[in-house]
């Protein structure tokens, strides 16, 4: 097997260009409010889509691993030092993008109105969209001091059993009721889902499943949302079933040691600026969409959606390593 640090900088690396590319589509169509169609439909939401929104998963079992890990000495202390960075990150950009998304709509002209609004906002979590995955870290924080007693305590068979109740409440009923429109009941648990896949990045790590079974998984849940999107029928974003099987054998992949490329500069970089990248590259994408309505159609089909995936990371790369030389920012980025 892989070193591990290997093959999370590598992982790390790949999720967030997957980030990138799937807001490069996502906001494309909200911004320019249009419903894609012929080979575009095709691209971006049947093939793209599926490819990319396991990132998101992959970045909170990457924390699952690395946080609960009983071996590593994460105290009480180290957890409010990382809360109180993500507090930095909340003030500089979580609160500075909910002004500037008011400014773009409503304008300027009133600053103090500007101001109370954009923290009423910030307060109710409407920042940028993407801005909802810095909410959910403060929660996993948060709840880390209670889970590592369970993870260092339970046994494989437990542990499997906590993860597959939360798989049907959380994630497989709520699919079955989105297909089907019906109300099965979720025994309230619907929730939890973002603690399902935490414990799951410790848990496929470590070896509490088969991999081969997780493979297998993988691919019906690829294969599913492939053919239910096809046919526009509702599967979720990151919330259905299809996709955290996915995610799931993407993660087992890297973990189990299968990822046999070296490392190269341009990856490690990636991957060391991957949480100043997911916090700065909506800034770019909202700048050519809402400001200079920039969108992949400039270019033909696939070639559009890839400038705007290089040139965004570019300028988060770019944008990370200047902020990163400034003292408030260098504490979290």
């Amino acid at each position: 097997m892989k070193k591990k640090k290997e093959w999370i900088i590598a992982l790390r690396a790949f999720a967030c260009v997957a980030v990138v590319l799937g807001h490069v589509i996502e906001g494309w169509t909200k911004s320019a409010n249009i419903t894609l169609t012929g080979g575009r439909f095709v691209l971006d939401e049947v093939i793209f889509q599926p490819l990319v929104r396991w990132s998101i998963i992959i970045f909170i079992m990457i924390s699952g691993y690395l946080l609960l890990d009983p071996k590593k000495d994460i105290t009480i202390d180290k957890i409010i030092q990382y809360i109180k960075k993500m507090l930095l990150v909340f003030i500089t950009f979580v609160f500075g993008y909910c002004v500037i998304e008011y400014v773009f709509t409503y304008g300027a002209s009133n600053i103090w109105k500007v101001f109370y609004m954009s923290l009423f906002n910030f307060i109710q979590g409407k920042s940028w969209a993407a801005m909802w995955y810095m909410y959910l870290l403060i929660g996993l924080y948060i709840i880390t001091p209670l889970l590592r007693p369970f993870v260092k305590n339970a046994s494989k068979r437990e542990m499997r059993f906590v993860i597959y109740c939360l798989a049907i409440c959380a994630y497989i009923i709520p699919t079955i009721n989105n297909i089907f429109s019906i109300e099965i009941t979720t025994f309230y648990l619907g929730g939890f889902k973002y603690l399902l896949l935490y414990l799951s990045g410790y848990a496929i790590a470590n070896g509490y499943f088969e991999e081969k079974n997780i493979y297998i998984l993988g691919i019906i849940g690829f294969i599913s949302y492939i053919t239910l999107s096809s046919f526009n029928i509702l599967v979720g974003d990151n919330d259905g079933i299809f996709i955290v099987l996915f995610s799931a054998a993407v993660y087992s992949f890297f973990a189990n040691g299968h990822y046999k490329l070296k490392n190269n500069k341009i990856i490690e970089l990636i991957s060391t600026d991957s949480f100043g990248i997911y916090l700065i590259h909506t800034f770019w994408l909202n700048l050519f969409n809402k400001a200079f309505h920039i969108y992949p159609d400039i270019l033909p089909l696939f070639f559009g959606e890839m400038a705007m995936l290089i040139v965004t990371v570019i300028l988060s790369v770019i944008s990370v390593e200047i902020l990163k030389r400034l003292p408030v920012f260098k504490k979290f980025l």
